[in-house]
């Protein structure tokens, strides 16, 4: 059981990658390891109800060899569904499941063709991928950061969140059940006064709904309209540096394509 208690969580994936990926290894190796890649797929997911009442979404993942013998790689995605069936949404599972596949063996060494390749003959309206996260030999260079800010620019997603260390973090597992203050801003920098206002509101916020601040989770939001206002497009090197800034000052930090803001909720 997982230490959260939830059965669809990354954890719960991480296992059975690392499970299935082993029982290969000790089985196959001796045999079949020095001209063939091995590979393991997985996924948890909890699909649509009867009653149409629940979150339907899932994570998926993929541990494979780039050649024969080689190092281990990893990538994992996180998805929400989003047909009004569970029978539909089982097919845009199966399509996804299928271009993930083929983009860790064939679209390795691009990661912006690997994530646009994830939603070949899928759409928005069915599917929407809200976190990535590459890893191990073949993608040393890759900065998952610059990855899941391509989600956002594609429109693949609504929202990406970074924690205090400057970590891609799942914004529905770090809010979940909790109390949430978003100051919105363009922090370019961030500055005294800034601080002051989510220090400010944290403290009222307390006192209005009679919970300590330290159970409250405050985080700071920059929609992509903004960056773009200022800089004409999303450039990487202010992107990361706004990002920086925030982690280095102790703050969650979200970005988002809501030029409106009371669609964050």
């Amino acid at each position: 059981k997982e230490p959260s208690g939830r059965y669809v969580c990354e954890s719960r994936l991480l296992k059975m990658l690392e499970k299935e990926f082993q029982l290969l290894q000790e089985r196959l190796s001796d045999t079949r390891g020095k001209d063939h890649q091995f590979f393991a797929f997985s996924n948890t997911v909890a699909a649509l109800n009867f009653s149409r009442t629940n979150e339907a979404h899932g994570w998926m993942g993929v541990r494979f060899q780039h050649a024969p013998g080689s190092e281990i790689s990893e990538v994992v995605i996180h998805v929400r569904m989003l047909d009004p069936q569970n029978v539909l949404q089982q097919d845009a599972l199966g399509i996804i499941g299928v271009n993930l596949m083929y983009a860790c063996f064939f679209l390795q060494r691009d990661p912006e063709a690997f994530i646009n390749s994830l939603m070949d003959h899928l759409d928005v309206s069915r599917l929407e991928v809200n976190f990535i996260r590459f890893g191990g030999k073949v993608f040393e260079g890759v900065d998952n950061r610059l990855m899941n800010l391509h989600l956002l620019k594609q429109g693949m997603t609504h929202a990406i969140m970074f924690d205090e260390q400057g970590s891609v973090v799942l914004p529905a597992d770090h809010l979940h059940k909790k109390d949430v203050l978003v100051v919105r801003g363009s922090f370019r920098p961030p500055t005294l006064v800034s601080f002051d206002m989510i220090k400010s509101s944290l403290a009222q916020f307390s006192k209005d709904i009679g919970k300590d601040e330290s159970e409250i989770v405050a985080v700071s939001e920059i929609t992509i309209s903004t960056l773009k206002a200022e800089a004409g497009d999303v450039t990487n090197e202010d992107f990361l540096a706004r990002v920086d800034l925030l982690c280095a000052l102790g703050q969650k930090t979200l970005i988002t394509n809501y030029p409106q803001y009371y669609k964050l909720a």
